[in-house]
């Protein structure tokens, strides 16, 4: 079953990826803290095009999203170099 607010969160994430790519030239990445079974994660890298890092605790949660072939580690494993233009939480 779709989240009811479904279409407002797409089109929310949709306008803040599309300015933040403006402001770095086309390269976007998204850290999605708590990222569950992430469920916007094909949305976020597929339709918007920007790169994408689940992370969560659950190491179901993230088999999940890896097996569904995106990034996801636990937050002890986020590289210290890496930077992030949008953080979701």
């Amino acid at each position: 079953m779709k989240n009811s607010n479904d279409s407002i969160i797409k089109s929310t994430l949709s306008s803040i990826i599309r300015d933040a790519m403006i402001a770095n030239n086309g390269v976007v990445s998204v850290i999605d803290y708590g990222c569950g079974y992430a469920p916007y994660a094909d949305y976020i890298q597929n339709i918007c095009g920007a790169e994408y890092l689940g992370v969560d605790i659950s190491v179901e949660c993230l088999e999940f999203v890896q097996q569904n072939g995106y990034r996801a580690c636990k937050p002890d494993q986020v590289g210290s170099g890496e930077e992030f233009d949008i953080l979701l939480f």
